[in-house]
């Protein structure tokens, strides 16, 4: 079954995970707040863990997570010319140390809606796991900086996973969202 899990806003309280250096958020399964976030990447980042988003502490509250789609999306409201970011999805055990990197988009530039989606068979952990979500900006520029907005209330900005094998009498495909 794919659960999806909404990501917070910047209003929200932070997270207990906190690999981020800008902004790191709850995703639970229904949103509570939708004020927009906001990074900047200064000339000559690669790659540096923006935002972040956790789910709750028990969630999915499966061991051994199914072979599926897992997806990363959101909704870009503004970025800065020279800047692109890349959608990284996680694995983290219950101390928010990551167990598997799921997979990880290429660069991703420009406005709008946009995603991220691994098919993997993440390896066996703990009941306690979690699933997150990272932004990881970059400007090839070599001086000043750029800002770039994310925009939560949208329905573009989501996590989900394939975190249980549905009873076969339910009949539910991979590609069912409950949400």
């Amino acid at each position: 079954m794919v659960k999806t899990y909404q990501l917070e806003g910047n209003g929200s309280a932070n997270s207990d995970c906190t690999p981020a250096t800008t902004t790191n958020k709850p995703a639970p399964v229904t949103r509570t707040d939708t004020t927009d976030i906001s990074w900047s990447s200064s000339g000559g980042d690669a790659d540096v863990i923006e935002c972040s988003w956790t789910t709750p502490a028990g969630e999915p509250n499966v061991a051994d997570w199914e072979l599926g789609d897992y997806k990363g999306s959101v909704e870009i409201l503004s970025i800065g010319a020279d800047q692109t970011f890349k959608i990284q999805l996680h694995r983290i055990n219950s101390t928010c140390t990551s167990q598997q990197t799921l997979g990880t988009s290429g660069a991703l530039s420009g406005t709008g809606p946009k995603s991220f989606t691994v098919n993997v068979d993440p390896s066996a952990g703990a009941a306690g796991d979690r699933f997150q979500m990272r932004i990881l900006g970059s400007r090839a520029a070599s001086h000043g900086s750029q800002t770039a907005t994310i925009t939560i209330n949208d329905p573009d900005t989501f996590m989900e996973g394939f975190f249980e094998t549905p009873p076969a009498a339910v009949g539910f495909s991979k590609g069912c969202v409950i949400g």
